[in-house]
C-alpha cells in the first residue's frame, strides 16, 4: 500500500449551529460523532417542524455561531453551549432564557434553538446532511479558479471542516480519486473517504467578505459534475491541529 499524496492541514472549521457561519480553529478533537461541537444545534421552524437551512434562508449567513468555550478543545463535561452573533451585532446564546424569542424576532419567523441531544434526528448524531466530516484540497480550489478567474473560490463558500494543502499543488480535482482510501492525520486520526460532495446554490450566497456569485456553482457543475471536495467517515479519533501531516493510504 502507498501513502500518497502528502500534505498538511491548512485550516480547520467547525459549525456549531447548522447553516450559520462557523468558526476557524487552531485545533479540534475528532470524536466518533465528528469534530467536537460541529452541527450540534439547529433552528427548528415552527411552521414545518424542520431545521431551517441557508439554502432556503440565505440570511443565515449573516449570523455567526461559535462554542462559548471555543478557546478549549472540548467543552466542560463534554457539553456544548453555542454563542450567536446576530446581524446587528446583538448577542445571544443557548443558555439565554430568551434565546428563542431573540432569534425569532431577528429572523422574522418563529423558531426554536434545538440541540441534537434533545431533538430526534433519526440515526444521525448531529444536524448533518450527508457525512460527519467534509474536506477540500487547495488543489481543487485552484482548479476552479483556473476555470473562472473572476470568481472568489474562498473555502468558506464550501463550508468544509478541513482544508488540505498538498505537497503537489497541481490544480486538479485530486480528492475525487480518493474514494475508498484512508486519510491519516497527525498521529491518531484516520478518516475513510466515502463520497463526492455535490454542491448546491448555497455556494453562491453572499457572506461577510464574499459577494453573491451564481457562477461559483455553475463552474463546479460545468467542470466537475458539481462536485467540490469529499465526505469522510471516522475510523479513529483524536486531536488534530493546523500543520498536522496528512497521508493517504490507497
Amino acid at each position: 500500500m502507498s501513502m500518497q499524496p502528502s500534505g498538511i492541514i491548512k485550516a480547520i472549521w467547525r459549525y456549531p449551529l447548522k447553516s450559520m457561519l462557523g468558526e476557524s480553529l487552531a485545533g479540534a478533537v475528532v470524536t466518533e460523532h465528528g469534530l467536537f461541537g460541529d452541527r450540534q444545534f439547529a433552528l427548528i421552524d415552527h411552521a414545518t417542524d424542520k431545521a431551517i437551512r441557508a439554502k432556503q434562508f440565505p440570511e443565515l449567513f449573516t449570523y455567526q455561531a461559535r462554542l462559548k468555550d471555543s478557546d478549549t478543545l472540548i467543552g466542560s463535561n463534554g457539553k456544548c453551549q453555542v454563542a450567536i452573533t446576530m446581524p446587528g451585532g446583538e448577542h445571544t446564546a443557548s443558555d439565554d432564557p430568551h434565546v428563542d424569542t431573540k432569534l425569532s424576532d431577528s429572523l422574522g419567523r418563529s423558531v426554536t434553538l434545538a440541540e441534537i441531544s434533545t431533538w430526534s434526528n433519526g440515526d444521525k448524531p448531529g444536524f448533518f446532511d450527508d457525512a460527519l466530516v467534509h474536506l477540500i484540497t487547495t488543489s481543487t480550489l485552484k482548479s476552479l479558479s483556473q476555470y473562472y478567474p473572476a470568481g472568489i473560490f474562498d473555502p468558506r463558500r464550501f463550508r468544509p471542516n478541513l482544508l488540505i494543502e498538498l505537497s503537489d499543488e497541481t490544480p486538479t480535482f485530486v480528492e475525487d480519486s480518493w474514494l475508498g482510501s484512508t486519510l491519516h492525520i497527525g498521529e491518531n486520526v484516520c478518516l475513510s473517504i466515502t463520497d463526492h460532495c455535490a454542491r448546491c446554490i448555497m455556494t453562491t450566497h453572499a457572506q461577510p467578505g464574499l459577494p453573491a456569485d451564481a457562477n461559483i456553482f455553475t463552474t463546479a457543475v460545468d467542470n466537475n459534475n458539481k462536485n467540490v471536495g469529499v465526505y469522510a467517515s471516522i475510523l479513529s479519533t483524536g486531536l488534530i491541529q493546523l500543520g498536522d501531516a496528512v497521508r493517504l493510504n490507497s
